[in-house]
């Protein structure tokens, strides 16, 4: 079995060209998969507290018996918003086509704006190429003879 826990912004708003692929839709491994996701990340609505799971029904059954043991549930009208925001995310946003495309962008100016600040203070990047992830290397900076190094 693979646990694919993803995180909203990898999924919903996967940098392009790359994008992201699902660990379910890979050949043989729907059957083999269970992914859990929030509408934290995505929505922004982090104190919902609501997610769900999707998978072959071999891994959902043993699932929901266990659910009625949680301690935590979302409330029935908070269930029947998100299925109303789901909806709603899938029409035109701003000027984009839906809300997903929109928060692509969006995150792409963003990290577009992080690149320009980090490599203009000498901070080399890397970048995903599945996701919006940015990675700082401060060697240079911070090594015996980098401005920093009598900090190091």
């Amino acid at each position: 079995m693979i646990f694919d826990p993803p995180d909203g912004s990898e999924t919903d708003a996967a940098d392009k060209p790359a994008g992201h692929v699902h660990f379910a839709a890979l050949p043989g491994m729907w059957d083999q998969t269970i992914t859990v996701s929030s509408a934290g990340k995505t929505f922004g609505i982090t104190g919902w507290q609501i997610g769900w799971i999707v998978g072959g029904s071999h891994w959902l059954e043993p699932i929901h018996r266990y659910m009625p043991n949680l301690q935590f549930c979302a409330p029935t009208l908070m269930q029947r918003a998100l299925g109303r925001v789901f909806e709603i995310a899938s029409q035109p946003f701003g000027d984009a086509p839906s809300y997903y495309a929109w928060l692509r962008r969006d995150y792409a100016r963003r990290r577009s704006a992080m690149v320009k600040a980090l490599e203009g203070a000498g901070v080399k990047t890397a970048r995903s190429q599945g996701g919006f992830f940015l990675l700082g290397d401060i060697g240079d900076l911070c090594g015996e003879h980098g401005p920093l190094g009598e900090h190091w």
